[in-house]
C-alpha cells in the first residue's frame, strides 16, 4: 500500500512536470507564433497584404492550435483531479489499513493476556494435580499403616484368645487337683481335724492366683487399675492430640497414663478419631497431620490395651469404611 502511494505521487509529480513543461510550450510556441504573427503582420503592412487568402489561412491555423492546447490543458487539469481524488482514496485507505492494525494489535494484546491466564491456570493445575498425588501418597500409606495396624491388633486378639484358653484349662486343672486333694485322706499322725473343705478351697485360692498370669492390658486388670479414675472421658484427648507425641515423649507419656485411666480405652480412642476427622468427612479430603495423630494414637492404644470387644470392632470398621469412601 506504501508503495502504491508513492507511485501515486510520482504520477502526480510527473503529470505537474509535464503541465508545467506544456505551459512553457504553450507560453514558447504563442511567443513564437505571437512572433510571427507580428512578422506576418509587419510583411503584410510590407506587401500590403499581396496574399489574403494565405493569410487567413495561417490565422486559422494557429487559432485550432490554440484550441488544441486549451484542449490539452483540461485534459491535463482533468488528470491531475483524478490523481487528487486518487490520493484521497489512498489517504482513506490508509486510515483504514491503520485502523485494522490498531484493532489486530488489542485482539493480539487479549489473546497474549489470555494464553498468561491459562498458563497461569495449567501451573495451578499442575500444583493441585502434584498436591493430590502427595495426598494420595500420602493416604495410601495411612492405609498400608491401618492395615498393619488391624494386622497386629487381630495377631494381638489372637494371642489374648489363646492365652485365655490356657488359662481356663489351668483353672480347669486346679479344679480338679482341688477336688482330688478334697477326697485323699488326712495323714495319721495328724490328730487335729481340721475341716478339709476349708483348707483345700484357701489353696485352691492361692495356686489360682499365683499361677494364672494374666496379661498386662486385659480388661479385668484394666478395670481394676481404673477404679479411681472412671469420672475422667474423652474429651481431654483433642488436647493431647494437638501436640507432636510422636517425638514428645512427656506427651507420649501423658497420653499413655490417660489411655491406662479410662475404663474403655478402644471407645475413647475411636471418639477421639471420629471427632477429629469429621470435619474432614464433610469436606472430602484429609490432612495429613491429622491421619498421622490418628495412626500415632492407634499404637499408643495398641500398647496400652491390644485387647478391644466385638463390638468397638464394628464401629471401628463403620469408620474406617466411611473414611475409606471419602479417600
Amino acid at each position: 500500500m506504501q508503495n502504491r502511494i508513492e507511485e501515486g505521487r510520482n504520477n502526480l509529480i510527473r503529470v505537474e512536470k509535464s503541465i508545467r513543461e506544456m505551459d512553457i510550450k504553450v507560453k514558447t510556441s504563442m511567443e513564437y507564433w505571437s512572433g510571427k504573427v507580428d512578422l506576418k503582420e509587419r510583411q503584410i503592412e510590407g506587401l500590403l497584404m499581396p496574399n489574403l487568402e494565405q493569410l487567413l489561412l495561417a490565422y486559422n491555423m494557429i487559432k485550432e492550435y490554440f484550441k488544441e492546447v486549451e484542449r490539452k490543458e483540461r485534459g491535463l487539469k482533468q488528470q491531475a483531479k483524478d490523481l487528487e481524488s486518487k490520493e484521497r482514496e489512498v489517504a482513506l485507505k490508509v486510515d483504514e489499513l491503520k485502523l485494522t492494525e490498531t484493532r489486530v494489535k488489542k485482539r493480539l494484546n487479549n489473546v497474549q493476556l489470555k494464553e498468561k491466564h491459562f498458563g497461569s491456570l495449567e501451573k495451578s493445575l499442575k500444583a493441585d494435580k502434584q498436591h493430590l498425588g502427595s495426598l494420595l501418597k500420602s493416604t495410601e500409606e495411612c492405609k498400608k499403616d491401618l492395615a498393619s495396624i488391624s494386622h497386629q491388633l487381630q495377631m494381638k486378639e489372637r494371642e489374648l484368645a489363646q492365652q485365655a484358653k490356657e488359662l481356663e484349662l489351668k483353672q480347669k486343672q486346679f479344679s480338679s487337683q482341688a477336688k482330688t486333694k478334697h477326697l485323699e485322706p488326712a495323714p495319721a499322725d495328724n490328730n487335729a481335724t481340721v475341716p478339709s473343705s476349708t483348707i483345700d478351697h484357701s489353696c485352691i485360692n492361692i495356686d489360682v492366683t499365683s499361677n494364672k498370669e494374666e496379661p498386662e492390658s486385659s480388661p479385668t486388670r484394666n478395670a481394676a487399675n481404673l477404679q479411681p479414675n472412671t469420672t475422667r472421658d474423652d474429651r481431654n484427648v483433642p488436647g493431647l492430640l494437638n501436640e507432636n507425641f510422636s517425638c514428645n515423649h512427656s506427651v507420649q507419656s501423658d497420653l499413655a497414663a490417660y489411655l491406662q485411666s479410662v475404663p474403655d480405652p478402644a471407645k475413647v480412642v475411636l471418639n477421639s478419631m471420629r471427632n477429629s476427622i469429621r470435619p474432614y468427612l464433610r469436606k472430602g479430603y484429609f490432612e495429613e497431620s491429622v491421619m498421622s495423630r490418628n495412626i500415632s494414637l492407634l499404637k499408643e492404644l495398641m500398647i496400652v490395651s491390644p485387647h478391644v470387644g466385638s463390638h468397638m470392632k464394628e464401629n471401628a470398621r463403620y469408620l474406617a469404611t466411611q473414611w475409606k469412601i471419602k479417600m
